[in-house]
């Protein structure tokens, strides 16, 4: 897996992060939001752009049907606390909690935000994509 976007420390002074990724060459992708300093992440969120090979509609997967995405427009993700890690996985033949695992499919595009909890802390978005 490579790097396919990496936002840095970014400060509570610098105002939140948004992001937008080009996942149309990607079988599988790891997304990572990391807080760092005393507080943590206020609020993060994942979102999908629609492509040509995207199913649509994206619904909640259920367990009655395992095998829709599980993600729509606007996925909510948990917010890292102070100096952790909140890390999700896309694509089939990942491993990983079923809460962790979005979805088998990969969307043409992700949206990704974070804010920070306080001006004393640091957000990072990571995203790590398999060809």
């Amino acid at each position: 897996m490579g790097l396919a976007y990496d936002s840095g420390w970014v400060t509570g002074s610098s105002g939140s992060i948004l992001a937008s990724v080009d996942c149309s060459v990607f079988t599988q992708l790891k997304v990572i939001y990391a807080a760092s300093g005393t507080n943590g992440a206020a609020s993060v969120a994942l979102g999908w752009v629609e492509g040509a090979g995207t199913p649509t509609p994206w619904g909640k997967r259920t367990p009655a049907y395992p095998m829709t995405p599980a993600i729509t427009g606007n996925f909510t993700v948990a917010a890292p606390a102070a100096n952790t890690a909140s890390i999700y996985y896309l694509g089939a033949g990942l491993t990983g909690s079923a809460a962790a695992h979005i979805s088998d499919w990969i969307p043409q595009g992700l949206v990704l935000t974070a804010t920070q909890g306080a001006a004393n802390s640091w957000a990072r978005i990571i995203v790590i994509g398999k060809m």
